[in-house]
């Protein structure tokens, strides 16, 4: 045993074996890892390192078993660092990956043909170069396949299937595309080692190498903008699908706030009708008549959340329906003018989204007698939108979790994206926070802004 292993390290572990591994593993990182817009920390970049290694030292560890299987089950000879590039691709894609679970597949399938292909396309046109140039280094080529395994892994970082839903009919071609290209590479290989191949053999089999790399980056590009495509038109269903609903919402809210302004217009007859009565000491019918005008009032139209704006009483007025149906509290504070520079339809897509997700979030965690705060008032140029609940996430769970907790994540999630989007029409920011055991979502949109017509 300690022969094979003193062997391994002297025939086998050279420098192109050892770049080639680490390269896999590098690749592994740019592909597999959630991609961020600010600057990595020390810290992340420390775990990051880590991964690196124990990828790099699984493969090492794969290939050293694999060398030693090989002298007793000769099949298995040469075959060793494919073997390797699959382990370390497993290892980071199982414990490292957070994508979902087909587009892990499909990326690792790919990685592991473009690793394949790249690899293998080296050491043929490293062949071909020696057999005409006496003494020429094939590592020198090797390490050129290395670098070109990072450069398209840096590629398909930029343009990643985890930014988009990966559909099953596109993921499929991939995935066929990837089997056919590794099966051909990885029969090649076996029968390079086993018989032998000439020179005539060595050429085309580099000019085929060549077409399928080219064949796998384009069936993988074709899948990212399809899937890419898919995304965008479910995002616009979703959009379309949410502001209806809104308005939808809006119009009844709307209808039942004129007929609770009905109501106190109705009021004052009915004052005056009890003070006649009580003039006349006609106590047992005022008491009747008392009954009978309490009894066609629901509660949750007596509250009182007229700020001067119609919209936005319709609004927080089908918010209070929500909450108080949902069993949460909720408290507002409103301030603005009459007139607002925003669209209707973009008002109701923003607050309902926004102290929606709040009233849900109460009632997914389960808090006890949790209440929404809601402010919103003016501040210089800016209408300012500031909701509030409880809850038990901590400010890790921004960085950490998915955009929704919900178990469908294809109906939900969209509500944020809409909100992010408008805000950007109106000059305008959104921001979501973790402070002292509240969620806190503030939206700030600019009043001066040509975002449409005037509410």
């Amino acid at each position: 045993m300690y022969t094979l292993v003193k062997e391994f390290f002297i025939i086998i572990y050279d420098t192109a074996f050892i770049l080639q591994i680490l390269s896999v593993a590098v690749a592994c990182t740019l592909v597999f890892r959630k991609r961020d817009k600010t600057a990595p920390s020390a810290r992340e970049i420390i775990f990051e390192s880590l991964r690196i290694i124990s990828v790099f030292a699984l493969m090492t560890a794969i290939d050293l078993l694999s060398f030693i299987v090989a002298r007793y089950f000769r099949p298995l000879t040469g075959q060793g660092v494919w073997i390797a590039i699959v382990g370390g691709i497993a290892l980071y894609v199982l414990c490292y990956c957070k994508f979902s679970r087909l587009t892990k597949f499909v990326l690792a399938l790919e990685m592991f043909a473009l690793s394949v292909i790249v690899a293998q396309f080296g050491t043929e046109i490293g062949n071909l170069i020696a057999q005409n140039i006496d003494g020429f280094p094939i590592v020198i080529t090797k390490i050129g396949s290395d670098i070109l395994i990072i450069f398209f892994a840096a590629l398909m970082r930029r343009y990643n299937l985890s930014r988009c839903k990966t559909g099953i009919v596109h993921a499929l071609q991939n995935i066929i595309g990837c089997g056919v290209t590794t099966f051909i590479v990885i029969f090649h290989d076996i029968l390079r080692i086993q018989v032998g191949i000439d020179r005539e053999a060595s050429l085309f089999m580099s000019a085929l190498l060549f077409g399928l790399y080219v064949v796998n980056l384009a069936t993988y590009f074709a899948t990212y903008f399809l899937c890419r495509e898919r995304t965008q038109t479910l995002n616009l269903q979703a959009e379309i699908m949410k502001r209806t609903e809104a308005e939808e919402l809006l119009a009844v809210s709307r209808r039942n706030l004129e007929e609770l302004r009905e109501i106190r217009h109705d009021i004052k007859n009915q004052y005056s009708y009890m003070r006649n009565m009580i003039a006349e000491k006609k106590y047992k019918e005022l008491d009747a008549y008392f009954e009978e005008v309490t009894g066609t009032f629901a509660q949750t139209f007596l509250a009182d959340d007229d700020c001067g704006n119609d919209v936005v009483n319709s609004i927080m007025k089908l918010a209070r329906i929500k909450a108080e149906s949902s069993g949460v509290g909720i408290e507002m504070k409103l301030a603005v003018p009459h007139e607002l520079p925003f669209r209707e339809s973009d008002l109701c897509s923003l607050f309902t989204n926004i102290i929606d997700n709040s009233i849900e979030a109460c009632v997914f965690e389960k808090i006890p007698d949790a209440s929404v705060e809601v402010t919103l008032g003016i501040n210089g140029d800016y209408m300012i939108l500031v909701v509030s609940n409880p809850t038990r996430k901590t400010s890790e769970w921004l960085t950490n979790h998915a955009a929704t907790d919900k178990k469908d994540k294809k109906a939900h999630g969209y509500g944020m994206k809409i909100v992010k989007k408008l805000a950007s029409r109106y000059n305008g920011h959104f921001g979501i926070s973790i402070e002292n055991g509240c969620f806190v979502s503030e939206l700030a949109l600019d009043l001066c802004a040509e975002g449409g017509g005037n509410t």
